[in-house]
């Protein structure tokens, strides 16, 4: 977890999310600092996949915060992406390529798309 000697890039407080009256998740706070990696464990059905629909402002909380460097989410962030379970990949391109493609669609030049996936100007035709 953060230090608490800089700003937390991810700060969730008392976050709660409901479908219909359902209650997926409720009461979490999170603290993430830049640089720090985390992992949401647990079975199958108790809300990862919700909470991280939430921190990326795919769905509304129903309760509490979610601020992103400060801000509150209110809808996805231009430079937040969730990879998904199901995933959308294209079996006949590389990672790379997969990777280059989004990038693309948001407008990325492409020497910028080079230089994010680090790689040489060969499979780029």
């Amino acid at each position: 977890m953060s230090t608490g000697q800089e700003p937390p890039r991810i700060l969730v407080s008392d976050a709660g999310s409901c479908y219909g009256p359902l209650q997926v998740f409720r009461d979490v706070n999170l603290r993430v600092g830049r640089r720090e990696i985390v992992a949401l464990v647990g079975p199958s059905g108790c809300g990862k996949t919700t909470f991280l629909r939430c921190v990326d402002g795919l769905i509304p909380l129903s309760e509490g915060e979610i601020l992103l460097d400060g801000k509150p989410v209110t809808a996805p962030p231009p430079k937040v992406a969730m990879v998904f379970q199901q995933f959308g990949l294209f079996p006949w391109k590389t990672v790379r390529s997969n990777i280059a493609y989004g990038l693309s669609l948001a407008g990325v030049a492409m020497l910028d798309r080079k230089s994010v996936c680090r790689t040489s100007s060969t499979w780029w035709a």
